[in-house]
């Protein structure tokens, strides 16, 4: 079970998501102990969805969830993402955050 279970909801935020997910990976808890969950609210734009596909690929604790249709508010990828979140404790992100080294 992971520690903690970071939820974000994302459409159309290529350009921020790396940056996102490497202040997740330096934080000091370990990155293996966080469970990263992006939910995607049907981006249209192929940059966010290759680096999703390619986090979900290359990480075991990182899942991409593509919505079907977009809803137009980040509450349903949150709930989505809270559905699927195995960790102790869940911290809502958004795809622009970046924390630093000894946030978590």
């Amino acid at each position: 079970m992971y520690k903690i279970s970071v939820v974000v909801a994302t459409y159309n935020s290529g350009d921020f998501l790396s940056e996102f997910l490497d202040s997740i990976k330096s934080q000091s808890l370990g990155f293996e102990d966080i469970e990263v969950i992006f939910v995607d609210d049907a981006s249209t734009d192929s940059c966010t969805l290759d680096l999703l596909n390619n986090f979900n690929e290359s990480y075991p604790n990182v899942s991409a969830v593509f919505l079907d249709e977009n809803s137009g508010f980040p509450g349903t990828g949150r709930n989505r993402g809270l559905d699927l979140a195995g960790g102790e404790y869940v911290i809502f992100a958004d795809h622009d955050d970046s924390y630093v080294e000894n946030a978590f």
